[in-house]
This record gives C-alpha cells, sequence and structure tokens, in this order.
C-alpha cells in the first residue's frame, strides 16, 4: 500500500516567499469552491466583510504554522469577531495616514485651492501629487507588512508596533516591496471578477482572500524568524 498523500508536503515554514506556492495550494482542496461561495454570498451584506476579514486572519495564521490544508471551517462568530477587530485596527491606521498626509501638503494645500483652476494651481498641485503618491507606497508597504505580523500573532492592534516593524521592513525590504505588490494583484483579480458580473462577487474576490491569507502567514513568519 502506497502511503496517504501529505496535502502539506513543501509547506513546511520558510524564510523565502514561494507565491506559486500560494496561488496553487487552495486548490488542492475539495471544499475550495464551496468555501468561497459561502464567503461571497455573505459578503453580500455587510457582515460577509468582516466574517471575510477574519477568515484572511484564520489563513495567515494556519500557513504561518507551516499548514496549508485542510482549508480552515468557517466559524461565523469567531471570524465576525475577528474581523471587525481588524477593521477597527485599519480604520484608526488609515486616520492616521490620512492625517500624516494632510500635514505633510498643508504647506501647498492653501495656495491650490486660492489658485484652483488657473496655470498656478496646477503648478501647485504637481508637488502634492507627488508626495502623496510617495506616502501611498510607504503606507501600502508598512500597512502589508504589519498586517501580515498582526495576523501571525493574532493581534490586529500589533500593526501600530512601528519600533518592532519598521526595522523588520528595512531586513525584508524587497520581500516586502514583492509582497505588497502580489496583495495589490490579488485585490485587483478580486475587483476585476466584481466588475464582469455577479459570479465573480462569489468566486474571484473570496478566492483572492485565500490567497492573500497565505501570503500574509508567509510573509508574517519572515518578518518574525528574521527578527530573531
Amino acid at each position: 500500500l502506497s502511503p496517504p498523500e501529505d496535502l502539506n508536503d513543501g509547506a513546511k515554514p520558510r524564510r523565502t516567499l514561494d507565491i506559486g506556492r500560494t496561488f496553487a495550494y487552495a486548490f488542492r482542496d475539495e471544499t475550495w469552491f464551496s468555501k468561497c461561495i459561502c464567503i461571497g454570498l455573505l459578503s453580500i451584506v455587510i457582515v460577509g466583510f468582516f466574517v471575510g476579514t477574519g477568515y484572511v486572519a484564520k489563513i495567515a495564521k494556519q500557513t504561518s504554522e507551516g499548514k496549508d490544508l485542510p482549508l480552515p471551517d468557517i466559524d461565523f462568530e469567531e471570524d465576525l469577531k475577528s474581523g471587525l477587530e481588524y477593521f477597527f485596527a485599519l480604520v484608526f491606521y488609515f486616520l492616521i495616514f490620512l492625517s500624516i498626509t494632510l500635514l505633510l501638503i498643508s504647506p501647498w494645500l492653501i495656495p491650490l485651492l486660492s489658485n484652483n483652476g488657473t496655470d498656478n494651481g496646477q503648478l501647485v498641485a504637481v508637488p502634492i501629487n507627488i508626495v502623496v503618491l510617495l506616502l501611498e507606497i510607504v503606507f501600502a508597504i508598512y500597512y502589508c507588512s504589519s498586517l501580515s505580523i498582526a495576523m501571525v500573532e493574532e493581534n490586529p492592534w500589533a500593526i501600530f508596533h512601528f519600533r518592532r516593524t519598521i526595522p523588520m521592513i528595512f531586513k525584508n525590504k524587497w520581500k516586502c516591496l514583492g509582497a505588497s505588490f502580489m496583495i495589490f494583484l490579488f485585490n485587483f483579480i478580486g475587483q476585476i471578477g466584481v466588475w464582469m458580473c455577479f459570479i465573480g462577487l462569489i468566486i474571484t474576490v473570496p478566492l483572492s482572500g485565500l490567497w492573500r491569507g497565505h501570503l500574509y502567514g508567509q510573509m508574517g513568519l519572515i518578518m518574525k524568524e528574521t527578527n530573531k
């Protein structure tokens, strides 16, 4: 008799990002389609967004432990509670981002408003756009990296551990940049389905969540391992 297949073969914790594994792992679980449908249908109502966020965090934690499969079960109450915690933490994070952005562009903001619609106004808008773009890149990288650690540690408020997280990002700058790009790509793939048809809402959006959770788990583990 041949030994049973190890569904988690190759899923042991490692210090390198495995994007191919992220794309493929969910399809090895026979329940992936039904779980995507379930999360997608829940997402039609607002509360489903929080359940989906909690489920992504659960996948990240499982991945960081070297276990890709089976996909975790959907626990409405547990995932809803977890998702709400992440939601409030991220709202606070984006308020900080907005405050810093307004503070840095304030020297150009008043001239822009007073010269709105004129050539001078267009010139003033250039530095504002540059500053905002740079801030968006920086905050996006920190967002993805800190959220990875938060999900691995099951602590949404860990995203505000700036003194610990920033040095970890510099140690893994290229991995953090690559992971942030892939998270953006997964979100984009999910949104394509929404734009195309209703089917996309209940398939591509949840599937992109499975991918994001797996990548968050890999990245969070790498960040913590290199900080030892």
